[in-house]
């Protein structure tokens, strides 16, 4: 009998060190290992420099395993979402950085709070430089905007995106393909966000005219609108208001009106073109006034180019008018 209450006493007690050992093993599972609580947030970026629509991975980790995480991007009006995704189990990530406009830009990750009750993590800042696939000519300071008024420019809200109308009455054949070029050109410079909303009727500047917002573009001639008489190819503009504050001014629609009957060539290349023309108005709608110099688009008479492209005075002057300088408050 007293070899039995031995050999009981033994058994419970091997069943009490299993039991602790159960114990031990699920707490290690419910909480984060040494090595993944000392992981500090990290981000690089597997290129600095770029052209536009250039692959860029952004990746790095963050502590405390799988979980959601936001890549931001710095704007004039604060931090900005670009891409978001999830972690894997140790809590590294890897994101597309959105590189179709030029820009100079910071990101970062954050990793919100979430329901497991782990805190907000931020990682620090990396920066990108996304260039044109070409060299521009000029210099930047080679710029003017149409607004002479003290104060914050006129722009366009790039937190919203731009519609645009065409009028095909009078228009060339090629007109909608060259409309819709010209302004995926003006979406690399501004970084703002255009939608074709299809045809429109009527002219800009005419009496009578039903302004649909966001940018029409038109052929007609100087008979209907004088201001086309003469040497002139075409004009451009905008209408804009007060927004939330004096210290906020945004374009409400914008135009860009061409000469029905000019024999420019057809598309972007050399000489003188309707892209060329198209690019010159449409910087008129967005804000950007005439420059003094022969080698940038916005310069008061058509060259004879190489190519239709924004120079560098042009870009600059876009870039004032576009994402970079973020949300206007409504």
């Amino acid at each position: 009998m007293p070899a039995y209450r031995v050999r009981r006493r033994r058994r419970v007690a091997s069943l009490a060190t299993a039991l602790a050992a159960v114990v031990v093993v699920a707490g290690q599972a419910l909480l984060p290992t040494p090595a993944s609580a000392a992981v500090s947030p990290s981000l690089a970026l597997s290129r600095s420099i770029v052209a536009v629509n250039t692959a860029v991975q952004a990746t790095g980790q963050v502590p405390a395993g799988s979980r959601d995480v936001v890549l931001q991007w710095r704007s004039g009006s604060g931090w900005r979402r670009a891409a978001s995704g999830q972690t894997a189990s140790d809590g590294s990530y890897r994101l597309a950085v959105p590189t179709g406009w030029y820009n100079t830009v910071d990101y970062r990750v954050v990793a919100p709070a979430d329901g497991l009750l782990r805190p907000a993590v931020t990682t620090p800042t990396a920066r990108l430089h996304v260039v044109p696939s070409y060299r521009p000519p000029g210099k930047a300071s080679q710029h003017t905007f149409l607004s002479q008024a003290p104060g914050p420019l006129p722009r366009f809200d790039p937190c919203r995106t731009v519609s645009y109308r065409i009028n095909l009455h009078h228009a060339p054949s090629h007109a909608r393909s060259q409309v819709t070029h010209a302004f995926k050109v003006l979406g690399k410079a501004t970084g703002l966000h255009f939608r074709d909303a299809g045809s429109v009727s009527g002219v800009p500047t005419t009496r009578g005219f039903r302004d649909p917002g966001g940018i029409t573009v038109a052929w007609t001639s100087a008979r209907t609108v004088p201001a086309l008489a003469g040497a002139t190819l075409g004009i451009g503009g905008f209408r804009d208001r007060w927004s939330g504050s004096i210290n906020n001014v945004h374009i409400t629609s914008g135009y860009a009106v061409l000469e029905a009957g000019s024999t420019l060539r057809r598309g972007f290349g050399a000489g003188k073109t309707w892209g060329a023309l198209l690019l010159h108005e449409l910087g008129h709608a967005v804000g950007l006034g005439h420059t003094s110099a022969r080698s940038q688009i916005m310069y008061p008479m058509l060259q004879n180019r190489a190519a239709a492209r924004y120079g560098k005075g042009d870009l600059a002057g876009l870039h004032a008018l576009g994402a970079a300088q973020g949300c206007i408050p409504r």
